[in-house]
C-alpha cells in the first residue's frame, strides 16, 4: 500500500514538472499592410501540436518552454520563431507561391502541374495607370504578347497579337472574365482596380480548351473575391494631365514660309493678291495644333470593401473615371460598380460576380484620309487662315464677310475652300455614344457525397450591352455640304443639317455544365472533367437619319420633311450560336510527372451544314526534374545554383471562328431601286464549303528558379501553323464578282520567349527586383490561293503584298533612290537592280513588315523604407511603317494646303544642288520607299514614385496604409519614326488622321483601412 501511494505521489510531481515546463503563447498574425491573416497554421515545431488563427488573426497555443513555432498559410512565406508568451507575427507575401496558379477559365491548375505556356500578370501591376482600357495596361508585361495602343482617343482599346499574326482577319484573342466571354474591344467598360489577375494562355495546353475560339490565344481575367476576416476598405483617387505629342523631327510651314512657297510655285489664289493683302495674311500665322488640341485631364475616384467569414465572402467596389482627350471635344467618362459574393453551404457552394457600367464617349474621326477629319486638317490647313471668321452664314450655307476693312482678307466661303476649317468640323459636328454594360456570372457547385472527389458545377454568364449613338452634322461645315439638298423651291440647293440616332443592344450568354473528378491515391493524382457548353450571341439595332434646314435643334424634332429630304430608317438583327462538348484529363505521378489533355467538339451556326462541327484537341506533359534523386545529387555539385527545374511540352489543334462573320457561308442580297422600281441586288455569293480556320500549336520549354530562388524564369520555343485561312480567291467574272472568300492559305509563326525576374536585394529597409521579357517571332506565308506566289492589295491606297515565304503584312513598294541633281527627277531602282527615272509598278519589291520581329519589356522595382520607385519599358524592333502623314505633306499636288517645311530647303530648284526631294513638276508617285521608315521603338511606358507613411503615424487615423504617388505614362520614346507616335497600328499609318498615344503625368493617393 505504501509503495502504491509513493508511486502516485511521484507521478503527480512529474506531471506538475511537465506543466511547469509549458508556456501559453498568445499572438496575432498580420500581413505586410497590417491586416489580420486568418486560417494560418501555427504548429509547435517537430510535433503535431498546433492551432489555426481566427478571423482577427489571433491564436492561443501551449508549447514547451523555449520551443519554436512554425507559422504557414497559402500565399505567404513560412515563418519560424522562438515561442514567447505574447507575439505579433508579420508574414510577407510569397510572390512565387502566388504565381504558381494558372486559371484556365474552366478550372484552376497548379503551375507545377501545368505543361503549357502561360503568363500571369497580377492586377496590382496595372493599378493606377491612367488608361481606361485595361488591355493597354498589359503592354510589355508578358512575352509573346504584342499590344499596340493604336489610338490615344479616350476609352479606345488597343490591338493585341499573341505569338504573331496567324490569320488575315480577326487577330484579337478570346477574353474570358470570371468564366464569361466578353466582346473584344470593350475593355474600357471594366474597372481595372477590380482585377485580381490576368492569365494569358498561349499554347494548346490552355487555349485548346476553347476549341474554335482559342487559335489567337486566350486572356482569362479573374476579378477580386472577398477573404475571410474583418472588413477591408480601400480608397484611391488620382488626377492627371496629358499632352498631344508633337511631330518628331520635321515641322509645318509658318505663314511667311507658306506664302513665299505658294508664290514660287504659282497658280494659287495668292498670285492675284496685292502686297497689302499678302501682308495682312502674314500677320495671322494660326497654329492649328493649338486650336485643335489642349491639355487633357484625367480624374479617377474608386473605393472597395471586402471581407467575410469562413462561409460567406464578399467584394464590392465603385469607380468613377473621366478622361478629357487632348483633342478638343473628345472625352470618355465611366461609372462602374461591382459585387462579388461567394457562399459555402456544406456540399453546396454558390458564387455571384456582377458588374454594371454606364459610360459616355465623344470622339472624332480618325484612321482615314478625309480632308474633313480634324486630325488631318490640323496639319493641312494653311497657317494664314483664321480658326473662326467673323461674318454671317446665310440660309443656303454661304458665308458673307461683314465689317472687313479694305485690303484685309479672311478665309474664303466654306463652299469654295480647298481645306475645311478643322475647328468648325470639330466643334460644330458632334458624335456621342452612351453605353450601359452588365456583366454577370453565377455559379453553383455540388460535391457529390457518395463519391469522394466527384462534383457537378454549373456556370451561367451574360455580357449585355446597350448603345445609343447620336451624330449631328452642321450644314455650315464641309461635312455638312455632303448632305442631301432640296431640289424644289423655295430652298433649292440649300445646305442641310443631318441628325442620326442609332440604338442597339447585344448579348453574349455563356452556359457551362460540368462534371469533375479529382482524387489523390498515394503517388497518383487524377483530374478529369466532362463539359457541355453553349454560347449564344445576339444583337439588334435600329436607327434613323433626318435632315433640317432652318431648325437649330440637334434632334429629330428639327427635321424638315419634304419629298427631297425624306428620313432614312435602318435596322439589323444577328443571331449566332456555338454548342460544344469536351472533356479534360489530368494525371500526376509522384508529384513530378504530369500529363494533361483535352478534346472538344464545336458546332457553329456560322458554317454551312457540311462543315458545321469540328474537333479540336490539346495535350501536354511536364516533368519536375529537380525533384529527381539524381538531380538533387547534382545540386550539391555543378548545379548548385539551380533550385527548381521543370520541363514541359505541348501540342494541339485549335480553331479560329473570329475570321468568319455571321452567315458568311450564305449568299446575301440588298434592296435597290432600278429605273424607279424596287428590286434586290446580290451583294455576296454563297459558299457552303467554308470551314474553320485551324492552327496547330507546338510548344516546349523550361521553367526554373535559381540563386536561392532569387531568379525566377522560363524559356519557351514554339511553332504554330495556321491552315485553311480565309482569303479572297479569284473567280470568273460571269458570276458578277471578281473574287469570294475561301479557305485557301496557310501561315506559320515560330519563335522564342524568355521571361526573367531577379530579386537583387531583399532586406528590411531596401528591396530591388528587376524583370525582363523577350520574344522573337518569325512569320511567313506557306501557301496562297490558286498556288500563287504573290497577292497584292491596297490598304489606304498603299500596296501591301502577301508573298509566299515572306511575312503576312509586307509593304510592296518601288525602291526610291534619290534625286537626279541635273534635272530634279526622282530616281528609282528597277527589278533588275538598275537605276531609272521611269516609275513602273512592276519594279515593286517586298519592303519590310509592319509587324515586330523582336518585342518585349523590362523594368525594375526599388523600395527603400516607405519610398518605392518602379518603371516599365517596352520595345518593338524589326518593323517598318509607311509614313502617310509625311507623304501628304510633301505631295507637290497638294501645295495649296500647308506642307512640310523641309520642301523649302530640300526640294530641287536648280542644277548643282544637293536636293533630296524631286522638283515639284516631276510626275509624283506615292507608292515608293521614299516615305518608308523604321518603326522600331523603345518607350518608357510607365514610371511611378510612391511614398507610404510609417504605420506609427496611421494608427490614430485607423489606417493600415496611406500612399501618395506620382505617375508618368509614355514620358520617353526613342525611335527613328518621324511622325507623332510609332506605336500606331499599320492601318493608321497608311491612312492618316492619327490620334497618338497620350503622354500623361498624374498625382494620386491610396488609403487602406
Amino acid at each position: 500500500m505504501n509503495r502504491i501511494l509513493s508511486l502516485l505521489i511521484g507521478l503527480l510531481c512529474c506531471n506538475q514538472m511537465l506543466f511547469a515546463q509549458q508556456v501559453e503563447v498568445t499572438g496575432k498574425i498580420i500581413d505586410d499592410k497590417g491586416n489580420p491573416v486568418a486560417s494560418a497554421s501555427v504548429v509547435e515545431k517537430g510535433t503535431k501540436n498546433g492551432v489555426v488563427s481566427g478571423l482577427d488573426g489571433g491564436f492561443t497555443l501551449k508549447v514547451k518552454k523555449g520551443a519554436k513555432i512554425v507559422v504557414s498559410v497559402l500565399g505567404f512565406q513560412t515563418k519560424e520563431l522562438v515561442a514567447s508568451d505574447k507575439m505579433s507575427i508579420q508574414l510577407s507575401a510569397d510572390t512565387k507561391a502566388l504565381e504558381e496558379v494558372v486559371v484556365t477559365g474552366y478550372k484552376t491548375v497548379s503551375k507545377r502541374e501545368f505543361g503549357g505556356a502561360s503568363t500571369v500578370v497580377k492586377g496590382e501591376n496595372i493599378k493606377s495607370i491612367p488608361i481606361a482600357s485595361f488591355d493597354q495596361m498589359l503592354q510589355g508585361k508578358a512575352p509573346g504578347v504584342v499590344i499596340r495602343a493604336s489610338s490615344g482617343q479616350p476609352g479606345a482599346s488597343g490591338s493585341i497579337q499573341i505569338r504573331g499574326r496567324g490569320t488575315f482577319e480577326g487577330t484579337q484573342p478570346l477574353f474570358i472574365v470570371d468564366g464569361t466571354r466578353i466582346a473584344a474591344g470593350d475593355f474600357a467598360l471594366i474597372n481595372p482596380n477590380d482585377i485580381e489577375s490576368f492569365n494569358i494562355l498561349k499554347d494548346a495546353a490552355g487555349a485548346a480548351l476553347y476549341g474554335s475560339e482559342g487559335a489567337n490565344g486566350v486572356v482569362v481575367v479573374t476579378t477580386k473575391q472577398g477573404k475571410s476576416g474583418k472588413p477591408r476598405f480601400e480608397v484611391e483617387a488620382f488626377t492627371g494631365w496629358s499632352r498631344f505629342p508633337a511631330i518628331r523631327d520635321y515641322r509645318l510651314m509658318n505663314s511667311e514660309e507658306k506664302i513665299e512657297y505658294e508664290l514660287r510655285r504659282g497658280g494659287t489664289a495668292l498670285s492675284a493678291y496685292s502686297t497689302v493683302q499678302l501682308d495682312s495674311l502674314r500677320k495671322i500665322n494660326t497654329n492649328w495644333e493649338d486650336e485643335v488640341t489642349r491639355t487633357g485631364r484625367t480624374y479617377n475616384l474608386s473605393g472597395s470593401a471586402s471581407g467575410g467569414s469562413d462561409k460567406t465572402k464578399y467584394f464590392a467596389s465603385i469607380n468613377y473615371f473621366k478622361q478629357e482627350g487632348t483633342v478638343r471635344n473628345t472625352f470618355f467618362d465611366r461609372v462602374t460598380a461591382r459585387l462579388n459574393l461567394n457562399q459555402d453551404a456544406g456540399n453546396f457552394s454558390f458564387g455571384l460576380n456582377t458588374s454594371g457600367t454606364y459610360s459616355n464617349f465623344t470622339n472624332t474621326s480618325e484612321q482615314n484620309s478625309g480632308i474633313n477629319s480634324p486630325l488631318n486638317a490640323l496639319q493641312w490647313s494653311n497657317p494664314y487662315e483664321q480658326p473662326f471668321v467673323p461674318g454671317t452664314y446665310l440660309l443656303n450655307g454661304e458665308f458673307t464677310r461683314v465689317g472687313v476693312a479694305p485690303g484685309q482678307l479672311t478665309r474664303p466661303a466654306v463652299t469654295r475652300t480647298v481645306q475645311p476649317i478643322p475647328t468648325t468640323e470639330l466643334f460644330w459636328n458632334n458624335n456621342l455614344t452612351k453605353q450601359i454594360r452588365i456583366l454577370a456570372n453565377g455559379n453553383v457547385e455540388y460535391k457529390i457525397p457518395f463519391v469522394d472527389g466527384l462534383s457537378a458545377r454549373m456556370v451561367y454568364g451574360i455580357d449585355y450591352r446597350t448603345f445609343e449613338t447620336t451624330q449631328f452634322v452642321d450644314r455650315r461645315t464641309y461635312t455638312g455640304g455632303l448632305n442631301p439638298r432640296p431640289v424644289a423651291e423655295p430652298y433649292t440647293n440649300f445646305r442641310t443639317n443631318a441628325f442620326a440616332r442609332d440604338f442597339s443592344y447585344s448579348q453574349r450568354i455563356t452556359n457551362t455544365w460540368s462534371l469533375n473528378y479529382r482524387k489523390s491515391l498515394g503517388d497518383h493524382k487524377l483530374d478529369a472533367g466532362l463539359y457541355y457548353e453553349t454560347v449564344d450571341v445576339g444583337s439588334s439595332g435600329s436607327g434613323n437619319v433626318t435632315y433640317s434646314i432652318l431648325s437649330r435643334l440637334q434632334n429629330e424634332g428639327g427635321a424638315t420633311i419634304s419629298r427631297d429630304l425624306l428620313p432614312i430608317v435602318r435596322g439589323s438583327r444577328i443571331l449566332q450560336s456555338l454548342q460544344s462538348y469536351f472533356t479534360t484529363f489530368g494525371y500526376g505521378y509522384k508529384g513530378r510527372y504530369f500529363i494533361n489533355g483535352n478534346i472538344r467538339n464545336d458546332a457553329s451556326s456560322a458554317f454551312g451544314p457540311a462543315n458545321r462541327d469540328a474537333y479540336f484537341y490539346g495535350a501536354s506533359f511536364s516533368w519536375v526534374a529537380s525533384d529527381e534523386a539524381f538531380f538533387k545529387s547534382l545540386q550539391s555539385g555543378p548545379l548548385s545554383f539551380v533550385n527548381n527545374l521543370k520541363y514541359k511540352i505541348s501540342y494541339g489543334s485549335i480553331g479560329n471562328s473570329f475570321a468568319l462573320g455571321p452567315y458568311a457561308y450564305q449568299g446575301a442580297v440588298a434592296n435597290r431601286l432600278y429605273n424607279s422600281a424596287a428590286g434586290y441586288l446580290i451583294t455576296r455569293l454563297e459558299n457552303p464549303d467554308l470551314r474553320w480556320e485551324t492552327r496547330q500549336k507546338f510548344n516546349t520549354g523550361i521553367e526554373f528558379t535559381m540563386a536561392n530562388n532569387k531568379l525566377i524564369g522560363s524559356v519557351d520555343v514554339y511553332r504554330e501553323r495556321s491552315n485553311d485561312l480565309l482569303l479572297n480567291r479569284e473567280i470568273s467574272f460571269t458570276n458578277g464578282f471578281s473574287a469570294r472568300p475561301d479557305n485557301a492559305a496557310s501561315v506559320q509563326n515560330s519563335g522564342v520567349e524568355i521571361n526573367l525576374t531577379y530579386q537583387v536585394l531583399s532586406g528590411k529597409n531596401l528591396n530591388l527586383s528587376v524583370n525582363a521579357n523577350y520574344t522573337y517571332n518569325k512569320n511567313k506565308i506557306i501557301s496562297l490561293p490558286g498556288g500563287k506566289d504573290t497577292v497584292v492589295s491596297l490598304v489606304g491606297g498603299i500596296p501591301m503584298a502577301r508573298i509566299k515565304g515572306q511575312p503576312m503584312n509586307q509593304l510592296f513598294l518601288v525602291e526610291y533612290v534619290g534625286v537626279n541633281q541635273d534635272n530634279g527627277n526622282a530616281i528609282y531602282r528597277s527589278i533588275d537592280g538598275k537605276t531609272t527615272e521611269q516609275f513602273d509598278e512592276k519594279d515593286r519589291v517586298a519592303s519590310g513588315t509592319t509587324d515586330p520581329i523582336h518585342s518585349g519589356g523590362f523594368g525594375f522595382n526599388l523600395g527603400f523604407k516607405g519610398l518605392e520607385l518602379n518603371a516599365q519599358f517596352v520595345y518593338m524592333l524589326g518593323m517598318v511603317i509607311y509614313n502617310n502623314e509625311r507623304q501628304n505633306l510633301e505631295n507637290p499636288n497638294y501645295f495649296v494646303d500647308n506642307m512640310n517645311a523641309e520642301l523649302l530647303t530640300k526640294e530641287w530648284i536648280a542644277p548643282g544642288g544637293n536636293a533630296s526631294i524631286p522638283r515639284p513638276d516631276n510626275t509624283y508617285f506615292a507608292e515608293t520607299t521614299r516615305f518608308l521608315e523604321d518603326n522600331s521603338f523603345l518607350r518608357l511606358r510607365n514610371v511611378m514614385l510612391s511614398y507610404s507613411l510609417p504605420k506609427k503615424f496611421l494608427s490614430k487615423a485607423k489606417l493600415s496604409n496611406l500612399m501618395f504617388y506620382v505617375n508618368g505614362t509614355n514620358l520617353l520614346t526613342f525611335t527613328k519614326y518621324r511622325g507623332r507616335d510609332p506605336e500606331s497600328s499599320m492601318q493608321i499609318a497608311t491612312q492618316g488622321a492619327q490620334y497618338p498615344a497620350l503622354r500623361t503625368v498624374q498625382f494620386g493617393l491610396r488609403a487602406n483601412l
